[in-house]
Parts: structure tokens; sequence; C-alpha cells
């Protein structure tokens, strides 16, 4: 995947999770076993704010099926351990990460769509 497609496509994911009023407290996170996309806190009506792990997957038109797709079960099982990882590192934040996903593409001379999919699993 082109680098400059795949970071255009996480910063649209970052500035909506924002809009929803979440708040960013990583991009790009990494250590030996991988890479998160973007830890998040969504917030909770009544009760602390909760830490969610986001991959963003981006593609340039609809050709070869939505990009979630691309997000295999071997990525989820890699994605749920580098999400605990992160846990474990950051234990002030709070405890436990959920994981969601959110598929982007760009479509020329329209508005990008985006879907958010929450719990991803």
């Amino acid at each position: 995947m082109n680098r400059t497609l795949g970071a255009w496509g996480e910063q649209l994911a970052a500035e909506y999770l924002v809009r929803l009023g979440w708040v960013i407290v990583a991009r790009n996170w990494r250590c030996d076993a991988g890479e998160l996309d973007i830890v998040a806190l969504e917030p909770a009506a009544g009760t602390l704010p909760r830490v969610v792990a986001v991959e963003v997957k981006t593609k340039a038109g609809e050709r070869y099926g939505p990009p979630l797709e691309a997000i295999t079960h071997t990525k989820l099982r890699r994605l749920r351990a580098l999400a605990t990882r992160w846990a474990q590192e950051h234990p002030d934040v709070g405890l436990g990460v959920r994981l969601d996903a959110i598929g982007v593409v760009k479509l020329r001379g329209r508005s990008p769509q985006l879907l958010h999919i929450r719990g991803a699993s």
C-alpha cells in the first residue's frame, strides 16, 4: 500500500474520532511486535473513558473489495496482542483495550467513505 495513502487515511480516521469527542493518545505506536495505528480514549457517560486501539485500512477506489477485508484472523490476533501490550505498558490510562477498525475509501471526485466497526473481532 502506498504510505502516503495510508497516512492520509489514518489522519482522516483520527479527525473523525476527534469529532466524536475521542482523545487521541497515540498514533503509530510501535514495539518489537508491530504497530497500532491509533490509540484513543472514547468518552463514556458517567465512567472513565474507554481505551480503544484502532486499526485503519485505506484503499483508493472500490475495486478489489472493501478495505476492512484486509484484516485477517491472523492480523486480528496480532492486533489484540499489541493492544494488550500497550495497555500493560500504560496502566495509568485504563483497564483493558477494545479493538476497533476503520475502513477508508478514497473516491475520485467524491467525499471519502469511512466505515467504523466497534469491537472488531
